[in-house]
């Protein structure tokens, strides 16, 4: 209650006020969703509270019960962050709980919340930005050797300008329809090249290098009752390693009876397998170029003394090597 009927006209449009700085966008309309009634009477003077008051009074309303079911998963904590009050909030609310800590599927749990004394509802016109994504569109580019990709052009998300109506309730949004969109900027298209060239081992010097010094001690084929995938190169602990070809690395570590295995692919379906290393200088991912050392000879795995083990695999499928080595 306040004094007069000015003051209390000025109480309302207050309220109205406070909801239209509170919320963005520009005004399209704002209405009180009660039917509200200015009368006169006589009251109390100590009853009369003055504009701020009254204001105040309306904006934060009163208190009012409600309750709430208990889900699978829930807990005190959560309930209470959904529903924007404490947890020493609610379990003051409750106390026909049997245990804070543990609440029981289907319980009813009551909840404090403010019902306000005047629902203001606010409609704006809203001007905002979002991303367009972009896509991803592949090439073929027979430039680049199959298995590997290149990026041409990197993608660069869009900017779409949207005008909407926001209808809000009490400072909440409850609804938004679009009624414009603007294009601002296109968005960029990331291209990626997917290589169709096919390396063949015959490529550049006409032959795989050979990727150590060394004498062949057991060549490839069937050795006993199984079949030694690659050859043997003998020589002393220490003995540069060098790749086959250029590739890239793909492993590098131990790999039971290879010991320390270094695996280069090639492209093409073409990869090299170097066994037994003592050492190794290159790590997975690493490109590699033809000649580089990349490890030394030595001993670990299943072995009788220092050698490497060299194969070259098609299409996963051993080869022997020495079709493909330089004479």
């Amino acid at each position: 209650m306040v004094s007069d009927k000015e003051i209390a006209e000025r109480v309302l449009q207050d309220v109205k006020d406070h909801y239209v700085e509170k919320t963005p966008g520009d005004l399209i309309k704002i209405d009180i969703a009660e039917k509200v009634t200015l009368a006169e009477k006589y009251v109390n003077p100590l009853s009369i509270l003055n504009e701020e008051d009254a204001k105040n009074l309306i904006l934060q309303g009163s208190l009012e019960m409600t309750t709430y079911k208990v889900q699978q998963g829930d807990t005190l904590w959560d309930i209470a962050h959904k529903q924007d009050m404490s947890v020493e909030e609610l379990i003051q609310a409750n106390p026909q709980l049997k245990s804070v800590d543990k609440l029981a599927l289907g319980e009813i749990v009551n909840l404090k919340t403010i019902k306000p004394l005047l629902n203001v509802v606010v409609t704006k016109k809203v001007v905002y930005s979002e991303n367009i994504p972009y896509k991803t569109e592949t090439v073929k580019d027979k430039s680049i050797v199959k298995g590997n990709q290149k990026i041409k052009q990197t993608g660069q998300n869009g900017e779409r300008q949207v005008t909407a109506e926001v209808t809000y309730k009490n400072g909440a949004k409850i609804e938004q329809n679009r009624i414009d969109e603007k294009i601002v900027k296109e968005p960029v298209n990331k291209i990626v090249a997917c290589g169709t060239k096919v390396q063949l081992a015959s490529r550049g010097s006409g032959r795989f290098l050979w990727p150590s010094s060394g004498r062949v001690t057991s060549p490839f084929g069937r050795r006993g009752r199984g079949m030694h995938t690659g050859i043997d190169i003998a020589n002393s602990k220490g003995t540069a390693i060098y790749a086959a070809n250029s590739g890239t690395v793909s492993f590098v570590g131990r790999k039971g009876g290879y010991g320390n295995l270094v695996i280069i692919n090639h492209g093409g379906g073409f990869s090299t397998y170097y066994a037994h290393c003592n050492s190794t200088l290159v790590k997975s991912g690493q490109s590699v170029s033809r000649g580089q050392k990349i490890a030394t000879v030595g001993t670990t795995g299943r072995t009788t003394g220092p050698h490497l083990h060299f194969e070259v695999r098609v299409n996963g499928q051993p080869k022997n090597p020495i079709s493909y080595l330089g004479k």
